[in-house]
């Protein structure tokens, strides 16, 4: 009786903070910065109720500024402008929820819906716990 209330329970403690959908391997730039190579659309598991600081920026040669939808449970909560050349320290905040990881999906618009399968470059994010948590 008790184990769909068990494994909702162990759904919500899961480890799943090195999972994402919709992105490349890791590449190294020449001054060491870590990325992956996004397109139109990837998502991140990203901790409850945490300040993210998320690296972007628009791919080489790709058509500037890139904009990009924020979603959580299908909802934008963000939208942010990504130009080339320069990192973008994405600052925002994941929702609290009763799970310890939120899955965080990020659209990709490019100008005059420009087709790319790399649009985007997301570097490697950094969480901290959100003040008055």
């Amino acid at each position: 009786v008790s184990v769909p209330w068990q494994a909702a329970a162990q759904r919500d403690r899961a480890d799943l903070e090195h999972l994402a959908r919709g992105l490349s391997v890791w590449h190294v730039t020449d001054t060491g910065e870590r990325f992956r190579d996004a397109g139109r659309g990837f998502s991140l598991f990203l901790p409850s109720a945490h300040l993210i600081t998320l690296p972007l920026r628009a791919a080489p040669g790709v058509p500037s500024p890139l904009t990009v939808k924020v979603m959580v449970a299908g909802k934008v909560v963000d939208v942010v402008v990504v130009e080339p050349d320069n990192w973008l320290r994405y600052v925002f905040r994941v929702p609290d929820s009763p799970a310890q990881f939120v899955d965080v999906t990020f659209t990709v618009e490019s100008p005059g819906g420009v087709s790319c399968d790399a649009c985007l470059q997301v570097g490697k994010q950094v969480a901290r716990p959100a003040p008055g948590v």
